[in-house]
């Protein structure tokens, strides 16, 4: 009786939710470059466990790219994730990854480690320090880029310019500033525009957000010197998410445009 009980309560507290996609490249592979993969997430009382996988299909296999599993939990009242990364693991050469992370960053600093590097395990510590001055920092450091220009050093810093309007830049020391602007033009459009990028630092990104079009359907176009993009959500379609893209060079008009697609299905 107490066994039912107990069977009971562990079920009761376990909830589960999936997810698989299909994407595919113009292209890239044999089908139209397909690449399907898989996600399940178990709510485990506060904690999650995930396990997913991605595959590569060509003509000569249908292989594993990549399994992960993941767990996240608060042991002590404290955040914490565990996540083991296989790729290729049909390999003999190929090395699971394990990564392991502690803090949020907001209430306490975040520290990630990994088992790529036995010298310096830490692959990044980070923070959240918010409402500073109206502005909310976020100081990360990865020591192993000690020896890069930045020294591994970042530092997000976000804020608002007015009610509709917003920005974030990103600084590091001896690198050029990456920097994002964002306004709500109204409460279904948004206007992003990204200054200083490419490599000569000369570019600037400008992005249109369209939401709430007939059918919960959302779409993104792009503009980055003479490259156009359209990209369009269209949620609810064969039980999950359609997601196409498409990005045409004006320089080169006859030259075949990049085209993505992913379908999502709930399970």
């Amino acid at each position: 009786m107490r066994a039912h009980v107990l069977a009971a309560l562990v079920a009761s507290s376990v909830a589960r939710a999936g997810e698989v996609k299909v994407a595919s490249s113009a292209g890239k592979g044999l089908v139209l470059g397909l690449s399907p993969s898989a996600k399940q997430d178990w709510t485990v009382g506060d904690g999650r466990i995930t396990l997913g996988g991605e595959y590569d299909y060509d003509a000569v296999k249908f292989a594993p790219s990549k399994v992960a599993v993941a767990v996240k939990d608060k042991p002590l009242g404290i955040p914490s994730a565990a996540k083991l990364t296989w790729s290729t693991p049909l390999d003999a050469k190929s090395v699971p990854v394990v990564e392991v992370a502690v803090g949020d960053g907001s209430k306490q600093p975040k520290i990630v480690l990994d088992s790529t590097s036995a010298k310096n395990p830490v692959k990044i510590v980070e923070a959240k320090i918010t409402r500073f001055q109206g502005l909310t920092l976020e100081p990360r450091w990865r020591p192993r880029l000690l020896s890069s220009k930045s020294k591994g050093l970042e530092l997000d810093v976000k804020g608002d310019l007015s009610a509709k309007a917003s920005f974030k830049a990103t600084l590091a020391p001896e690198t050029r500033p990456k920097l994002k602007f964002a306004f709500a033009v109204a409460d279904d459009l948004k206007l992003e525009l990204q200054p200083l990028v490419g490599a000569d630092g000369t570019k600037t990104k400008l992005e249109i957000e369209k939401a709430e079009l007939p059918g919960g359907v959302k779409l993104t176009a792009g503009l980055l010197e003479r490259t156009v993009s359209l990209a369009a959500t269209v949620p609810g379609l064969l039980g999950g998410t359609l997601k196409p893209s498409v990005a045409v060079n004006l320089d080169s008009p006859k030259k075949t445009p990049s085209f993505k697609l992913s379908q999502s299905f709930d399970i």
